[in-house]
Formats: structure tokens, sequence, C-alpha cells
């Protein structure tokens, strides 16, 4: 149904908390959460959130989560003889829900590992819509030098722009990308921290996913994480 990931903004923190807003990689950010789809489009965002706080808290108090029931679409597709809802994918960072898939962690076996790397591959599609999104509004490869309250709405406003070009198929040059990697390089992303969720009641989710697990390793090719990192 889509891909969910977090990105940080660097911003001019404000003086009085300014702490909030470091990052585990040490620069002032905040947080742009959002879903998008396989065409780039963004579905979903939140941007609200100081650059110290945990991806899955920023879900936590999104919209999205708190509105879930309404937002999320309730229809089931049958995989070999067991219904699995439609569901979002994220990364480790956040919680196994009944609309939301993740990967396994730990030692992994074989089909386990597979199964992660063909997430990842789906998952890249977030990264890449930031990545396009930043391209084309290059107010976000630097510090936003305006109050930090007004940031929300310059991403807002970034956000549904990004989707009217990539709707109109608008050209995208790839050169662009090298200046975003030059700003990832000057505002390295902090990496997502593995949390352990005591409260997931989700027992149903972990058959599901071990049911889709399986069901990939007898359909499809095994893949490593260690050849698709190479």
């Amino acid at each position: 149904m889509g891909m969910i990931d977090g990105t940080h903004i660097p911003i001019m923190a404000p003086a009085d908390g300014r702490l909030d807003y470091v990052n585990r990689k040490g620069w002032t950010s905040i947080i742009l959460q959002a879903v998008v789809d396989h065409e780039y489009q963004i579905r979903d965002i939140c941007c609200k959130h100081p650059g110290s706080c945990h991806d899955a808290f920023v879900l936590k108090d999104s919209n999205l989560f708190k509105n879930a029931d309404m937002l999320i679409p309730t229809q089931m597709r049958k995989i070999q003889e067991i219904d699995v809802p439609l569901m979002i994918l994220g990364d480790p960072a956040y919680p196994l829900l009944p609309w939301i898939m993740k990967g396994y962690t730990g030692k992994l076996t074989n089909e386990q590992d597979s199964f992660n790397t063909y997430l990842s591959s789906a998952r890249m599609a977030v990264e890449n819509t930031f990545g396009r999104m930043k391209g084309h509004w290059r107010c976000l490869q630097k510090r936003i030098d305006i109050h930090y309250s007004f940031v929300p709405k310059v991403v807002s406003a970034c956000a549904i722009l990004h989707n009217i070009v990539e709707r109109k198929h608008e050209d995208f040059n790839s050169s662009w990308l090298r200046s975003v990697n030059a700003t990832n390089a000057m505002f390295p992303q902090p990496n997502s921290r593995l949390l352990t969720y005591r409260n997931e009641n989700v027992n149903s989710m972990y058959i599901i996913r071990e049911h889709l697990k399986n069901y990939m390793a007898d359909t499809y090719a095994l893949r490593s994480s260690c050849i698709h990192n190479l």
C-alpha cells in the first residue's frame, strides 16, 4: 500500500530548547515523516517533531497513527488461504502493527534475510522520493534559516509541489541528486534506532509475516542482504 520513513530537515533551532532539536548526528533538525507510493507520490506527512525524537514516537504522535482506523483501508488479499491486510512497509525502527509490516531482526535464517532484502528493495521508493523532493526544492538541501515554527509549512508546501511535478512527469535531472548527496554528506542522516515494544498486541501480524516469508521463499529466488548491499 505504501512505504513509510523519516528524514531530518536542517533548521535553525531556537535558543530555548535547542537540545531537543539536536539529532543523533549532532546537528539541529526537524523530522519529516512521509508515506509514499510506488510512483513517488507523498500520501501522508507529519512534520512537527524535533530531531531528537525517535521515528516510532513520531509515528505514534502522528494523525496517521491516531486515525489509522479511518485512514487505512480494511480490504484483505488472500495469499495461499490466509487473509493478508493492506500494509505500509517500514524499517525496523517502526513497530509491527496490523497495518505496518517490517522485517526480521537478530540472527536471521536465509529465508528471513531474503524477506528483509525484498522488503528493503520495496522501501527504496521512499528514499528515492526524499531525494527527488530535495532535488527539486533546494531549500531542503541546506539549513532553513527561518523561525523554526514556520518550517513545517515550508516542508508541506514542498511536498505538495513535489506531488504536482511527479504527477505531471516533469523532468528530473539526475545531476540534482549529486547536490542532494553533497547535502547528506554535510548533514548526515541519523540511523534509525531499533526499539523493543512490550505492548504490541499483534500476534496475528507475526503469523502473517511468517506466512509471507514462507510464501516468498517458495515463490521467488532467495536474495541475500550481503549481495544486495554490494
